[in-house]
């Protein structure tokens, strides 16, 4: 996963660094994106890198980033709670104690509202891409540890 992640993220620095944009949206990009994100999101809890490195591709604002992203893994989630419940991976006292803590996520979507609209698209494509080599380096080392 975190493999794939890195060729992604140097394909992508590759073609801005030629001075072009190469890179362009394939119709399977996405299927194949998804299913990456869904799968390594229910086995290893991280879905983020392939995700990111699809819409970092596709050119898009930072807000449709977060939005999309957001969405994406809110529906990921709640398709996962009920396995996780039946599982004992989450236990009813845990989801409820989550619950009690939801009103803070207010005050996340406000912060990361607010940076969205302020962040120049140019750096938030910089700074997105250096999250992910981070999380995609991070991801092969800590799989030969």
């Amino acid at each position: 996963l975190g493999l794939a992640g890195l060729i992604v993220v140097l394909y992508k620095v590759h073609s801005h660094w030629r001075g072009g944009t190469t890179e362009r949206a394939r119709p399977w990009h996405g299927p194949l994106a998804g299913l990456l994100a869904g799968t390594s999101s229910a086995m290893l809890n991280a879905g983020g890198p392939p995700i990111a490195a699809y819409l970092l591709m596709q050119r898009i604002t930072p807000t449709v980033f977060v939005g999309t992203s957001t969405l994406f893994f809110a529906v990921i989630n709640l398709l996962k709670l009920p396995g996780s419940l039946a599982a004992g991976v989450v236990s009813a006292g845990s989801l409820l104690w989550s619950l009690t803590v939801c009103p803070l996520v207010a005050i996340g979507v406000y912060v990361g509202r607010r940076f969205v609209l302020w962040v120049d698209p140019a750096l938030f494509d910089r700074l997105m891409t250096i999250i992910l080599i981070t999380a995609c380096v991070w991801l092969i080392i800590t799989a030969y540890i």
